[in-house]
């Protein structure tokens, strides 16, 4: 019988190690890839607006928008990016002015069903763009808030 040479299994361990962590099974999540892109209303950057894409099983990717509209998605954990497939956008945006709420996007925006707004992801992204539109619809206020 021929003797083992010790470095031929330290080799075999570490192509397993390196075609585990090639795999991206570290975390034992499914694959993301990074997204990140600018949301608007009528082609004016949406500031301070929660942005959730829903898929139709899964977890949504989740992003709050920068003053300029800008947006990194996260799904697990800040940054992380999305799963790729299809998604129903969705948008919460509004300010409070003198006890009332004003709404800064149209409110079939905030429920995926009436949302009308879709994106596809497939592969990473700096530049995604979601343009919602107003449609000669105005701002709305709600009732005063309780203080």
């Amino acid at each position: 019988m021929k003797p083992r040479n010790p470095l031929s299994a330290i080799g075999t361990l570490g192509i397993v190690l390196a075609i585990v962590i090639a795999g991206g099974c570290g975390d034992g999540h499914p694959k993301r890839v990074r997204v990140a892109g600018t949301l608007t209303i009528d082609g004016k950057p949406l500031p301070d607006a929660e942005l959730r894409l829903i898929p139709s099983q899964g977890r949504p990717a989740l992003a709050t928008t920068d003053s300029s509209g800008g947006f990194k998605l996260w799904t697990f954990k800040p940054g992380d990016g999305a799963v790729p497939g299809s998604y129903t956008v969705t948008v919460v945006a509004y300010e409070r002015k003198n006890g009332a709420i004003r709404w800064l996007v149209p409110k079939k925006y905030e429920r995926a069903k009436t949302s009308g707004q879709t994106v596809t992801i497939d592969k990473p992204t700096e530049e995604l763009k979601i343009d919602l539109a107003w449609h000669g619809e105005t701002a709305e206020y709600d009732h005063p808030v309780p203080q």
